[in-house]
């Protein structure tokens, strides 16, 4: 568990600083960059804002592309080592708020929720189940999936489970559907979910 020794006290609501290099971040994604060109603008970021995570999901996509598996990796283990230690404090707790809708927020999200897949493939399905029930605790609005990976795995399924949801549009899942497989599955687990029922009534 990481834990962030300078902070003594629990955050009750995090809401991210602005990053300046945001603006430039999706203004290489909107253009049509070389994946070279890409990675030398994005590793020029990380070197100008290390604490902006999105930088590091994007170059970890390229480096995975080209078979460079070692390096994808430590860059999303270096990348989620930062973020907890943004919001974690010395007990490891995680803030009692994060919500997605704080347009700040999302690049750490993204990241927490990219390296809980990573341990997923990797079978350390306890501590992805660390990660996702934070993710759902502090943001029961849920707006990156938290609670199908929960359910997911408590069923004993993989990281792929999601292919069985593919929408029509490649890389998009069925919200219907994985929402209907949810709905039917998720009662069996009452100690997972049921605070979250309540918690969106």
């Amino acid at each position: 568990m990481i834990k962030n020794a300078r902070r003594t006290n629990q955050i009750v609501e995090f809401i991210d600083k602005d990053h300046k290099v945001a603006n430039e971040y999706y203004e290489f994604i909107d253009n049509d960059l070389s994946p070279q060109q890409l990675k030398r603008n994005l590793k020029r970021l990380i070197d100008e804002d290390p604490l902006f995570f999105d930088s590091y999901l994007i170059l970890a996509d390229i480096f995975y592309d080209e078979g460079k598996y070692n390096q994808a990796k430590d860059l999303l283990q270096r990348a989620f080592q930062k973020a907890m230690m943004k919001i974690v404090n010395k007990e490891g707790k995680w803030p009692k708020i994060m919500e997605w809708g704080w347009v700040e927020n999302r690049h750490i999200i993204r990241t927490l929720d990219r390296w809980a897949t990573e341990l997923w493939d990797d079978g350390k399905t306890e501590d992805v189940l660390t990660i996702l029930r934070n993710l759902l605790k502090s943001n029961p609005a849920d707006n990156i999936g938290a609670r199908y990976g929960i359910l997911a795995i408590r069923m004993n399924l993989d990281s792929s489970y999601e292919l069985q949801f593919s929408a029509i549009l490649p890389g998009y899942i069925d919200a219907y559907e994985i929402s209907k497989w949810f709905e039917k599955n998720s009662k069996k687990f009452p100690e997972e979910f049921d605070w979250w029922r309540k918690e969106i009534e």
